[in-house]
């Protein structure tokens, strides 16, 4: 037991120093595009992102969170290839589609930006689903290196072209596309090296859809509920704050990853747990994912005056009250994370974080609303971190009722826990 525990805590420190770094490359990419283009041209370029990501969501229909469940039950090499049939498929229809829509549709430069995003969906689709399976099968090194390579080189290349005075908003868009681009063929050639892919089953993709589409509600929701803002605060105050808006979240969105590395560790484990262990799991990786995160949080918010805007430019202190309103409802958020994964590996029951996510972007949607026309951005950052408190409440009382261990009984297995291991 004292094996597996040190095994788990080893993987989920390796998954999140790895998701970590991306979050710098994230942050360091994003840090130089704002500095160079501006409020308005990061957030074009925030959109174009958000676009991809929620057309990506849209377009995964649920394999990701299915192979990430059930990558030890079937053969993952074919659930790989029934992904790239699919996804496959849809890029090259976009791949007509969106230069006639580009040619003829006479768009605005702004908007040329976000059919890029359009026609980059299923690539992102793809990437998430290669991820589940390599999740859900056990190869963490190779999750991590999938999620390392695409933000190292995109960081990469961002950085020559600012260097050199050549970064535009063409080629930021350009480096993104590249690093996505490589780090998807790079993660399929490892995974398939010496054995081949397999031949797509039709069959297995039609029992995928029935699971996935329950996770497929519930990730739109879900990334609806973290990009919601973005899509209101364009409607409402203008592209300009969109890019003031995701500096703060950028930065307080980076307090996800360790929930996201737990999450990807404990997966299988939760998919082949017993209904104690499991329980021992989710309390002790959710009650240190909240105590990590609240003590990076504090220091967060106290270190945001000097730090924003030395690492952004003064024209971004706007984002600092932002990055503040957010962290309370980011760090109690992130065991929701975690929660997830039980509800969809252990109890196979992923309607049920539809539910949460679902109230929580209805919550957001209700707040923003009220808050942003009186309070601007920071009104937004109000209204998405109450959103997100409402939904770990709301959490917290489904896993009381659908996994029917009180409170008691949680401190109870965390107990049993900690004695087992002083033993």
């Amino acid at each position: 037991m004292n094996l597996t525990r040190s095994r788990l805590a080893q993987q989920t420190l390796v998954t999140w120093a790895t998701l970590v770094s991306a979050l710098l490359f994230l942050f360091c990419a994003r840090a130089l595009v704002a500095r160079d283009l501006g409020p308005t041209a990061m957030g074009v370029y925030v959109l174009m992102l958000t676009v991809a990501l929620l057309g990506g969501t849209f377009l995964s229909l649920g394999l990701p969170a299915y192979n990430a469940a059930f990558a030890q039950q079937e053969r993952p090499d074919v659930l790989l290839a029934n992904c790239l049939l699919w996804n496959g498929f849809v890029f090259c229809v976009l791949s007509i589609v969106c230069p006639l829509v580009f040619m003829f549709a006479g768009l605005p430069r702004a908007r040329a930006f976000l059919l890029l995003g359009v026609w980059m969906a299923p690539l992102m689709s793809m990437m998430e689903c290669l991820r589940g399976v390599l999740q859900g099968s056990g190869s963490m090194r190779a999750y991590n290196v999938v999620g390392f390579i695409g933000g190292a080189l995109n960081l990469t290349a961002v950085a020559v072209l600012s260097m050199t005075g050549r970064l535009g908003l063409g080629a930021a868009a350009v480096c993104w596309v590249g690093s996505v681009v490589a780090s998807l063929l790079v993660g399929i050639y490892g995974f398939s090296r010496g054995k081949g892919l397999a031949r797509p089953d039709v069959r297995l993709l039609g029992r995928s859809l029935k699971f996935g589409g329950q996770a497929w509600l519930s990730q739109m929701t879900g990334v609806l509920n973290i990009r919601l803002a973005l899509v209101l605060i364009e409607w409402l105050l203008g592209t300009a704050a969109v890019g003031i808006y995701s500096i703060g979240a950028t930065i307080s969105e980076g307090l996800l990853y360790l929930p996201y590395a737990v999450a990807a560790v404990t997966a299988p484990r939760f998919a082949n747990a017993t209904r104690l262990d499991a329980a021992r799991l989710l309390v002790r990786a959710g009650a240190a994912v909240f105590a990590v995160n609240a003590v990076i949080g504090i220091v967060l918010g106290l270190l945001a005056d000097p730090l924003v805007p030395l690492v952004f430019g003064p024209q971004y202190a706007g984002a600092v009250p932002i990055l503040r309103a957010l962290l309370p409802g980011i760090v109690i958020y992130g065991p929701i994370a975690v929660a997830a994964w039980y509800f969809n590996a252990h109890l196979k029951r992923p309607a049920i974080n539809l539910v949460v996510v679902g109230f929580s972007a209805a919550c957001g949607w209700i707040f923003i609303a009220l808050l942003a026309p009186r309070f601007g951005l920071v009104g937004v950052g109000i209204a998405t971190s109450c959103s997100y408190v409402a939904a770990a409440i709301l959490n917290v009382v489904l896993l009381r009722r659908t996994s029917d261990l009180s409170y008691a009984r949680f401190l109870e297995a965390a107990r049993f826990e900690r004695q087992r291991g002083v033993a």
